[in-house]
């Protein structure tokens, strides 16, 4: 078995990882993302938005059971997440009401998951893509292995 030695190592492929992936890349740090799936994106090539609750006591009251932290992170850091969707090119609308509580702005999900995955895989030298069990992603963004 070959070890390799990466600063982050990512599971799963989906817009949390990509990003985590893409920011860390920007960072100077090594990373190895391995997704399960025939493809990245993961649900988020059907959202269309990032969203969030306009305060903590409404994102409290309609997430009770979700980790503080968590909830804190995604009210208090909103804007750092969308100036870093702008950062890359994506078109983002402007906020806009979402359900019958949050705010949150439209996007091109599709451009974003593809914009991270091409920033992660151009780290030719501090990447690598693995897919898990019949295959992977190699270094310069393509399958490999079984579909």
């Amino acid at each position: 078995m070959r070890v390799e030695n990466v600063d982050l190592l990512v599971i799963g492929a989906g817009m949390a990882g990509l990003t985590a992936g893409a920011r860390a890349v920007r960072n100077g740090l090594s990373v190895m993302v391995v997704e399960i799936g025939t493809d990245v994106g993961g649900s988020a090539r059907f959202a269309g938005y990032a969203w969030t609750a306009p305060s903590h006591d409404v994102m409290d009251q309609h997430n009770p059971s979700g980790d503080t932290g968590l909830r804190r992170a995604l009210v208090d850091r909103f804007p750092e997440g969308v100036a870093w969707i702008r950062s890359l090119g994506v078109d983002i609308k402007n906020a806009q009401r979402v359900l019958s509580f949050g705010r949150g702005h439209q996007f091109d999900t599709h451009q974003y998951v593809d914009t991270c995955r091409r920033i992660v895989a151009k780290a030719v030298a501090r990447c690598c893509w693995r897919r898990v069990p019949n295959g992977w992603w190699s270094r310069t963004g393509s399958w490999r292995g079984r579909s």
